[in-house]
Order: structure tokens, then sequence, then C-alpha cells
């Protein structure tokens, strides 16, 4: 189904009311998910130098941070990013924004202007990726902001490999600065709040948390443009670079995850 004009409450240049509501909104969730999943539970983070508070707030002017991420429940963002000191949320032009399905976290009134405020940005699953949310994500990102993916399109419940959709390869290969891309793979996060009824929060779970190596892809993009490739090889092969680091780090986490 298209996006419908009540779904979209987003604009370029947000007044102070909302960029307030939006702060607290952010503020609150992601404390929230601090105490969650720190102090309720055992989440650790490996290699934390990759994903922080340098990363997000001292990187070059008009540079932006592309992270990815494997999708394993739907408290994945506040209590992962709880993982990371509060200054990193204190205003909303540093926070991340990420992309989210309009038939799932915007159905209703309450639900659109909550995820808005959570700086959600609503797609249309199937709609490709131009359409109306991928350009607002390209515009955030040529403003040298922060974009986070789950290019699994979905909560993987499952856990099979999925393939990558290619929304992050636009948005990387569109971008007028080439971003930072960094990825991460994530084990434990279903048990803390489960998929399946009854949806009872848990405690005293283990996640682990496996930050990979920032991917820069300027040399691959200017050779690909200089071979005069087209727009959808382009971002297929940026993907494709990125599903092969998810499987790498995806190994190494299990790995890690159950030694602890």
């Amino acid at each position: 189904m298209p996006l419908q004009p009540w779904q979209w409450k987003h604009t370029t240049q947000p007044g102070i009311l909302r960029q307030s509501m939006s702060c607290f909104t952010i503020l609150t969730v992601v404390t929230l998910g601090k105490l969650w999943g720190k102090f309720a539970n055992n989440i650790r983070v490996f290699n934390p130098k990759g994903v922080n508070a340098q990363e997000i707030l001292k990187r070059p002017k008009n540079t932006p941070l592309v992270t990815v991420s494997n999708h394993l429940s739907c408290i994945d963002d506040p209590v992962l990013w709880g993982t990371l000191p509060l200054r990193c949320f204190l205003f909303p032009s540093q926070v991340r924004w990420i992309p989210g399905a309009s038939d799932i976290a915007f159905t209703k009134m309450s639900y659109v202007n909550f995820f808005t405020l959570g700086q959600i940005v609503p797609v249309v699953r199937g709609d490709g990726v131009y359409q109306q949310g991928m350009e607002f994500i390209i515009n955030k990102a040529n403003n040298g902001g922060w974009i986070h993916f789950f290019p699994e399109g979905k909560v993987n419940m499952t856990k099979d490999f999925l393939r990558l959709k290619w929304g992050v390869g636009r948005v990387i290969a569109d971008s007028n600065v080439c971003p930072k891309v960094i990825p991460f793979w994530h084990i434990g996060m279903d048990e803390i709040l489960p998929n399946y009824p009854p949806y009872i929060p848990r405690f005293g779970k283990k996640v682990t948390m496996l930050v990979g190596e920032a991917i820069d892809f300027r040399e691959m993009l200017a050779s690909m443009r200089a071979e005069k490739k087209t727009h959808m090889q382009i971002r297929k092969q940026i993907t494709d670079v990125i599903q092969e680091e998810m499987w790498l780090l995806k190994k190494r986490t299990e790995e890690i995850h159950f030694r602890r």
C-alpha cells in the first residue's frame, strides 16, 4: 500500500518545539534501553572503539555515518544504542535516523507521532530504493547525518542469513560525500524480549555485540563510476560487500557469544 499523507510528519526544518520533543523522546527511550540492556541484562560490546562517541560527535563536518546491523528484536535500536554515552543523544541533529516499515511502525496516528519524534522514517516495503523515505534519508546523509540500517528488512525471527536490501547501497552511492560505514552483528536480543507470545521482558540474559572495522567505499565508487557502471550495479556491489562483511561478523560473534 502506498504511503498515505497522514503517515508522513517529517520536515527538513523542524522548529524548536519539535526538536525539544524529539530530544525528550529519544533520551527517554535510550535511557530505558540502557537500563534494560546494561543493568537488567548482561550486554557486552566487543571492539567498542568501532562505534563510539568520537565517531558520532567528532567526525569531520558533513561526513555522514552509516551503521549497519542485523535485526533480531523490535527493541534492538534502543537497547543496543544504550551502550553509548547519553551525550550522543542530546541533540536530534546528532542522533541516528532509521528507515522503518510503514506497515508496522506507522499504522496509527499515535505510532506516527512517536516514531517520527524518534527519527524513524517510513518506507514502503516493495516500493524499491526510489521513494519518499529514501530521498529524505539521503538528504540527511548529505547534511552529514548518521543513518542506521537494518538491511534484512525485517525482524529476522528465523535467524537465517538473509539477502540484504539495496537501500543501504543506494544511500552510500548517492551521498554527496561518501559515508563512513560501520557494520556490527549482535546475538541475544531476542532473549531479552522474545518474538513469540508471551511477550514478557526477561532479565539476566546474555547479549553479545561485535563491531566490525569501518568500510571505505571511496576507491570502489571511483572505480565503478570510471567503468560507467549503472546505478543498479553500483548499489548492488556495495550491498554485496556489506553482506560479505556481515557474514564474517556473524561467525565471529557466534564464536565469542558461546564462549562467554
